[in-house]
């Protein structure tokens, strides 16, 4: 569509698909779906070439220089143990950056107004019970803005403007929202939304800056011990990702990292 000077709100005359089958077209002028957003964008990195793709979920990237290793979790033992989607590996900063997908809901007041909503669940709370990561006793070698790694990304579930389609917030940013009564709705339920928002969030470009320049996520010695665990669980070593959980779950957390994993 790009190559055509076409924008992703344009729809086609014609869509001819075969009965019961699965096909990115179907997604043209309708609805998206977690899973193809999170395929979709572990597959490119704008400005950066794929010199590695990976159909188990991995992708290496470099540009210049820089080198980015991309995971999918998703549906995976990787997924089971973080409560992420994708994992980014900067290996020329040293951090970690994980990130969790949600799809915004679009709701229109009765005035005319639009907002895009995502209301939290019990999914999302699972999700949240897994993103620790055992103290790390080392010294960290470089600065980090925030060295926690959790980020969760929440996109629209259908494109109807040229506007941009997602934002990301931290986890720490996310535990304040579920915990402050003032972010309730009219229904008593905690939102995620633009308006709900306010402007206070990410965009794509500035979480991409973020992490490329190393000033997020996990430190250098702790993202070496890391990137290990996770490209064993990334092979689908579930005796890993199993020792992982029971570690977290009963607290303890010397040897975990940098140590033997199971």
């Amino acid at each position: 569509m790009a190559a055509f000077g076409l924008r992703g709100t344009d729809t086609p005359n014609q869509v001819a698909l075969k009965r019961g089958s699965s096909s990115g077209l179907s997604l043209i002028g309708a609805h998206l779906y977690e899973d193809n957003v999170v395929h979709a964008e572990a597959s490119r990195l704008p400005g950066f070439d794929a010199i590695a793709p990976d159909v188990t979920g991995r992708a290496v990237f470099e540009r210049a220089g820089e080198r980015l290793v991309i995971y999918t979790a998703n549906k995976l033992p990787l997924e089971h143990m973080l409560g992420v989607d994708l994992i980014y590996i900067n290996e020329t900063r040293g951090n970690i950056v994980m990130v969790q997908y949600k799809m915004l809901e679009e709701v229109k007041s009765e005035c005319g107004g639009r907002d895009w909503i995502f209301r939290p669940n019990r999914q999302l709370h699972q999700e949240i019970s897994r993103m620790r990561l055992p103290e790390f006793a080392g010294s960290p070698r470089d600065y980090r803005l925030n060295k926690s790694p959790f980020f969760f990304k929440f996109v629209k579930r259908k494109v109807v403007d040229d506007s941009h389609q997602a934002f990301l917030i931290s986890l720490d940013h996310l535990s304040q929202i579920l915990a402050d009564p003032t972010t309730k709705g009219a229904r008593n339920g905690v939102r995620v939304s633009y308006d709900a928002l306010d402007g206070t969030y990410l965009r794509e470009a500035d979480m991409l800056s973020l992490i490329r320049s190393g000033y997020v996520g996990t430190h250098r010695d702790e993202t070496e011990a890391l990137a290990t665990i996770v490209a064993g669980a990334a092979k689908g070593n579930r005796a890993m990702v199993l020792a992982w959980q029971r570690r977290v779950q009963d607290g303890r957390n010397a040897n975990m990292i940098g140590g033997e994993p199971a």
